[in-house]
């Protein structure tokens, strides 16, 4: 009984005191978690933006090789209908061969640009990759160069 005689006699304002500090406390918690919640929040977003940024520029960079395949394929298509009605110049294809080979060029030189910058080992593995595929596409236009000779010239 005499626990009970001692809850009995603590004055009720400090207990009211109490239990205000304690809420105090958990709102600042709160707060403290919320703020916290809201720099990874702002952080994301900004890195995100960087990151989004980055790959528009690079996918902009890359648009003439894009062009000059569909270019390509293009004049190879009308080039080789005409080889069937007779007319035996492929000269509009070859023209589009060396823009493609010279935008395929220019791509790999700024693949091994960033290659040479960078330090992230996944990224470097991407840029290796990038530049081997680069360095197909320019074998695959000298076959379709020699193929074009071939055709034409009977070489």
């Amino acid at each position: 009984m005499p626990t009970a005689r001692i809850a009995s006699t603590m004055p009720l304002p400090l207990l009211f005191r109490r239990s205000r500090r304690r809420r105090g406390v958990i709102l600042m918690v709160v707060l403290a978690l919320l703020t916290i919640f809201e720099i990874v929040g702002l952080t994301f977003v900004a890195y995100s933006e960087k990151e989004a940024t980055a790959s528009r520029n690079w996918r902009l960079a890359r648009w003439p090789v894009a062009t000059a395949t569909v270019e390509l394929t293009d004049e190879f298509q009308d080039d080789f209908r005409r080889l069937f009605q007779g007319e035996l110049d492929f000269s509009a294809s070859l023209k589009a061969a060396d823009a493609l080979e010279s935008a395929v060029r220019e791509a790999k030189a700024e693949v091994l640009a960033a290659l040479a910058n960078e330090t992230d080992p996944q990224e470097r593995e991407r840029l290796l990759a990038l530049c081997e595929t680069l360095q197909e596409m320019l074998e695959k236009i000298k076959l379709f160069r020699a193929l074009v000779f071939e055709i034409q010239f009977g070489e």
